[in-house]
């Protein structure tokens, strides 16, 4: 009988680059702001305090805690962060695991 003549395998591709996980934010003492039972101007007030110190240590992302209560503190400050794109990548509310819609999740650039 002849020799079989076996295929010797090629080089394996290369895996294909899979898109790189955006960052997980850990919540620490150090990048959470709690906001409950302030007036919305004190809250806005350390909201741009806190978020100048943060973007200025060069830290990713911060937790704002504002309470469920009326609302108007969350809506305040979600709007603020909507307008300040000088430090804020993003916002999203919390997760379940997070805290839900107590608190605001965001993303410095």
């Amino acid at each position: 009988l002849p020799p079989r003549r076996v295929a010797r395998p090629g080089p394996r591709p290369a895996p294909a680059a899979s898109p790189a996980a955006p960052p997980i934010a850990v919540q620490t003492r150090d990048n959470t702001l709690d906001l409950r039972g302030l007036r919305v101007d004190d809250a806005l007030s350390m909201l741009e305090s806190f978020l100048d110190r943060l973007y200025g240590d060069q830290r990713r992302a911060a937790f704002i805690v504002h309470g469920v209560g009326s609302g108007a503190l969350r809506g305040a400050v979600r709007e603020r962060l909507e307008q300040d794109r000088a430090y804020v990548e993003a916002f999203r509310p919390g997760t379940m695991e997070e805290g839900g819609d107590r608190l605001t999740v965001v993303t410095l650039k």
